[in-house]
């Protein structure tokens, strides 16, 4: 499947490969992909994004991934939830982060602001990044950018892209809460 299929735009840096890692059986997912792009699909159907910058370039282009644009359904309670990995990166020549840029959009599909996460990797351990929908601007959509330095010389996937219910205003609402009893023995 190509890669534009799931997302609305993508750029690269002549050394860069930006490819989908498939999991499942493509045809089916080509038939479920709507206007929505990745988020579209449940977790388990989705492809894994690979960005691969390895390789040293000398093309001034900056690496991005953008996704179509999402409706915003529940603004109070919603986060945009993701899994991220750093497969391999260069010694000296990369910073280990997730750069992903969250742009939020007007019922008339007109920018109103945007917010830059980063997040820190470490190698070949999966990370689980929440990112809470702002709601105080009122949007109407969203959109998020991955980004990947043209200089920061890294191998790193994505995947399980969704929009759920914010885990702190679920666990608010049914008022219930873990509860951990530790004992320690000490010994004189």
């Amino acid at each position: 499947m190509k890669i534009e299929k799931l997302w609305r735009n993508v750029r690269r840096s002549e050394n860069c490969r930006i490819f989908h890692k498939q999991v499942i059986d493509s045809d089916s997912i080509q038939e479920k992909v709507e206007e929505h792009g990745i988020f579209s699909l449940r977790k388990e159907e989705q492809p894994v994004l690979v960005i691969d910058n390895i390789q040293e370039s000398s093309d001034s282009q900056h690496n991005t991934v953008s996704s179509h644009l999402v409706r915003i359904s529940d603004p109070e309670n919603s986060e945009i939830r993701f899994e991220v990995s750093l497969l391999e990166n260069v010694s000296g020549f990369s910073t280990d982060t997730s750069t992903v840029i969250v742009k939020y959009f007007s019922e008339e599909k007109k920018e109103l602001a945007e917010e830059k996460l980063n997040h820190k990797l470490f190698p070949r351990e999966v990370r689980d990044v929440s990112i809470p929908i702002k709601k105080d601007l009122q949007a109407a959509f969203f959109s998020i950018v991955i980004f990947v330095n043209r200089s920061n010389r890294l191998n790193v996937c994505y995947s399980g892209f969704e929009v759920g219910m914010n885990k702190r205003g679920e666990r608010t609402e049914t008022g219930a809460s873990k509860k951990v009893t530790m004992t320690v023995f000490n010994n004189f």
